[in-house]
């Protein structure tokens, strides 16, 4: 099994490799949408060990940003002054 925190880390590799912005900061908020989970809980589960379809689930998101998909598109939201809006494919980013 692999924990929480090694996806993580080798998530954010990956996306440094791919020159994706902020490797980090990006692969916390994909795994966190995946799992739902926020960012802050992340880091009081690093230990924990994840079951094969999270890691499915981690591993398709990843390979949608990866692409440079952006991560509002992947998420289905973004926040702007503080109200939180639902976007989809076609939908600028305001």
């Amino acid at each position: 099994m692999i924990s929480l925190l090694e996806v993580i880390t080798k998530t954010s590799k990956f996306f440094q490799e791919k020159g994706i912005e902020n490797p980090k900061l990006n692969s916390e908020r994909i795994v966190g949408h995946a799992l739902g989970m926020k960012r802050m809980d992340l880091y009081l589960e690093f230990e924990r060990p994840l079951i094969e379809s999270e890691v499915d689930k981690i591993r398709a998101l990843v390979k949608r940003r990866a692409t440079r998909e952006p991560l509002q598109y992947i998420e289905g939201t973004t926040d702007f002054f503080n109200i939180t809006l639902s976007i989809g494919t076609g939908v600028l980013i305001p």
